[in-house]
């Protein structure tokens, strides 16, 4: 059987509480070329935060999105002058919950948390986001192909601070898909995978910096961070 491999992308979540929009990325022509040569599988898109502005400030850099867990992310690709679209909630891995999420360099996830968050947050760790769509029905050759996302219920978690500028840096990742979706407690390597590899892009981002109430981290990044953030009262 052809090991499926997969891409990731990490995603910044840039607007307030009051209504979650979306933001679209154009992916390079080497990402292009994996969704071609991924034609029949799965596809994951995924990267890293590249920049942190206020690191060593005491100041968290997370951004959040992905609200509700339905909130399904789109791969747009263009073939012979005509687009097909995926979602991430095509051949989803556990029945309707999206192919999304997060992993962290000290924070376990679980697969029932399908939403992301992406960044740094002090004192706790690193996170890192994923997106994977099945191109099972893909129709023909890809000449382009972009993302279009979800930005988030809200912004920056943290003490709040000026605007600031992030740097997303897309990769592609070898991890396979069904371990990458199943995701469960810590795992360095798939950490790893997450920020490296070919780059699909790099792309600056403003974040919008909103503090953010324990109800909306409820939200987005799932009860088990959250119940380990106030067994440390932190939140």
């Amino acid at each position: 059987m052809r090991r499926r491999s997969v891409l990731v992308l990490l995603a910044l979540c840039i607007c307030s509480p009051v209504m979650a929009g979306r933001t679209v990325l154009d992916l390079n022509s080497a990402a292009v070329f994996d969704i071609n040569q991924k034609a029949g599988g799965y596809f994951s898109v995924g990267g890293a935060l590249l920049s942190i502005d206020h690191q060593g400030e005491g100041l968290s850099e997370l951004l959040f999105g992905g609200v509700p867990y339905t909130e399904t992310q789109k791969l747009i690709v263009e073939i012979g002058g005509a687009e097909q679209e995926f979602t991430t909630l095509d051949g989803s891995f556990i029945p309707d919950r999206p192919n999304q999420g997060w992993w962290s360099d000290s924070i376990g996830c679980s697969p029932s948390n399908s939403g992301y968050v992406t960044g740094n947050y002090e004192g706790v760790g690193q996170f890192r986001s994923f997106f994977t769509f099945d191109l099972s029905s893909l129709g023909g050759t890809v000449t382009s192909a972009r993302l279009d996302l979800c930005e988030g219920d809200f912004g920056e978690f943290g003490k709040p601070v000026a605007d600031s500028v992030e740097l997303l840096g897309l990769f592609s990742v070898e991890t396979d898909a069904a371990i990458l979706n199943l995701c469960s407690g810590v795992n360095p390597a798939i950490f790893d995978d997450l920020g490296s590899g070919t780059s699909y892009g790099q792309f600056k981002i403003r974040c919008m910096p909103v503090p953010a109430p324990g109800a909306v981290l409820l939200g987005a990044i799932g009860s088990g961070l959250v119940g380990w953030l106030r067994r440390r009262k932190t939140i």
